[in-house]
């Protein structure tokens, strides 16, 4: 072998061009190679003094058949040498051996792309995971795919069984429509024949994306990349929604916080109102708080509602005047609204937008409402309850005022005329009762004042009427003030009783007995008896 022979087996040494330079020497000789390791597809790399008709076999066995005139001299797993004439062993040694330098260079060739394509991916790895929705993201994780591994890649989002394209990238016409059938558990893979390989990834409760590639093959290193990128994608995706879960977690423990600290600051202030109007005022700020909301109404009336508390962040005018249905028509449009009774009067609140929208989750709106309103009927109670105290408590502190006026004036009183007596009780009862007494009778006997045109009052000493009060109403009476009347009544029946006994020119032996009788006997019974210890009264 001189120089020039040396530098051509040199070239040719550890490639397919070998078969040329071996195999020029032998005639009605055929070398058979496959396409590439994981092809089924095998061609003709080398012929000589042979007549070939086809190129291309789908596999070995259908090469052979179609050469079959030919021995097969030489064989391995890429390789098949045909030919009338053997081969000697030691062009055998060197075909071995350059078969092992190409192997040698097709796993550097293969591992200098698959490098580049697993640091193509590491650099957009980061950008693959960004809290974004899935249908942003798979246009970047398409490109990608395109880029690295030479292929058209389209698109498709898929509602039950319809997908729909909707991104592609490449030199390939996509279908704008295909069906696609469900896959449990799939990532990356042949999705079906029609289709080749390609991704599927979760979006929505009913939404799936797919990935489709138009590259029909790929080695199994290939795909092994492409089944790890599916794989960090999803989890990525997985992660994320992960995070939004976490995330809404955190918003939704924040706003309890927040809701129940506010709670119980609306339980404070609203159980702590002492009237009606501080109650409703109260309700209207805190609701504005709690809910975050531009703008909080309260109406309240019977038949039409008057807006009576309001809380606004913005400048902005609301029916002073409502009807029922407008008020329904209006709540309708609120973000929240309750409903109750203060002293047969509809009170309605109107919750406005919230100021941030989605600010409070449904399932705090949900514990807020069932809380307040709780809270908004307990302070209604409380309220109502510490106005009858208050009725009560200034009642008894009139009792007292009345007692004591009487008490201080009573042995003054003996020593009046009964006129005098009664111009006291009229101008006192002026001042501070809503009747002013303005006459009296005693026994039907005595009269003093004005009888006529007036209200009456009968007191009755068990059957016997033991005299008359004529009064005027300023207002209706109520049940307490009517017990005043009677109390006031009695006891100014007592002083103008003992003015008389004590004013020997007006009251004579007979009123004397007149008194007794009237005072202390039952005229109906056979036998007058005394009824000792007490006096009986009662009111008609």
């Amino acid at each position: 072998m001189n120089f020039e022979e040396l530098c051509e087996y040199s070239k040719v040494f550890g490639t397919t061009l070998i078969d040329e330079y071996i195999l020029k020497f032998f005639k009605n000789t055929v070398a058979l190679r496959r396409s590439n390791d994981s092809s089924k597809f095998w061609s003709v790399s080398f012929f000589n003094d042979v007549l070939v008709e086809d190129f291309v076999f789908d596999n070995v066995e259908k090469a052979r058949e179609t050469f079959s005139f030919l021995p097969n001299v030489f064989q391995t797993d890429e390789l098949v040498v045909l030919s009338k004439e053997p081969l000697p062993e030691e062009l055998k040694d060197i075909y071995i051996a350059s078969e092992r330098l190409r192997k040698l260079s097709d796993i550097e060739q293969r591992l200098t792309k698959f490098s580049y394509q697993i640091s193509g991916i590491g650099s957009i790895l980061s950008s693959l995971t960004e809290p974004l929705p899935t249908e942003l993201i798979l246009p970047l994780f398409s490109e990608t795919i395109a880029e690295l591994f030479i292929t058209p890649v389209g698109v498709y989002r898929r509602m039950k069984d319809h997908a729909s394209l909707i991104y592609y990238v490449g030199n390939h016409k996509f279908d704008e429509s295909i069906t696609i059938p469900k896959i449990n558990g799939f990532i990356f893979g042949k999705i079906i024949n029609s289709f080749g390989y390609g991704f599927e990834f979760d979006g929505t409760e009913d939404e799936k994306f797919y990935v489709l590639l138009a590259k029909e093959d790929f080695e199994i290193e290939e795909q092994s990349i492409l089944s790890a990128i599916g794989l960090v994608f999803q989890k990525g995706r997985e992660l994320m929604r992960s995070t939004e879960i976490f995330n809404e977690n955190e918003k939704l423990i924040q706003q309890y916080e927040f809701t129940l600290r506010s709670l119980s600051e609306f339980s404070v202030y609203v159980l702590s109102s002492k009237t009606f109007d501080e109650l409703k005022k109260n309700i209207v700020d805190y609701i504005a708080e709690i809910y975050q909301s531009k703008y909080v109404l309260l109406y309240e009336g019977r038949e039409e509602l008057r807006l009576s508390f309001s809380k606004s962040l913005e400048s902005k005018s609301f029916p002073v005047v409502l009807t029922c249905e407008e008020i329904e028509n209006e709540i309708k449009k609120a973000l929240d609204y309750y409903k109750f009774e203060i002293m047969d009067e509809k009170v309605v609140i109107i919750v406005g937008e919230e100021l941030l929208p989605g600010y409070i989750n449904e399932q705090v709106k949900n514990i807020i409402k069932e809380t307040i309103s709780t809270e908004i009927l307990r302070a209604i109670e409380n309220v109502f309850y510490q106005e009858q105290l208050i009725k009560e408590k200034a009642l008894i502190e009139f009792y007292n005022t009345v007692i004591s006026f009487i008490v201080e004036n009573y042995l003054a009183f003996q020593e009046m005329l009964p006129s005098e007596i009664l111009e006291i009780f009229e101008n006192y009862s002026k001042n501070f009762f809503p009747f002013v007494i303005k006459g009296i009778s005693l026994y039907n006997k005595y009269a003093y004042g004005q009888t006529e045109g007036l209200s009456e009052l009968v007191i009755n000493n068990l059957t016997n009427p033991y005299g008359r009060v004529y009064y005027e109403k300023r207002r209706e009476l109520s049940t307490d003030d009517e017990k005043i009347l009677i109390l006031g009544s009695i006891i100014l029946f007592s002083a103008i009783e003992y003015s008389l006994l004590l004013n020997k020119d007006e009251f004579n032996k007979d009123d004397i007995l007149t008194f007794a009788e009237f005072r202390y006997l039952r005229k109906s019974q056979d036998e007058l008896a005394i009824i000792e210890g007490k006096d009986e009264f009662a009111t008609v």
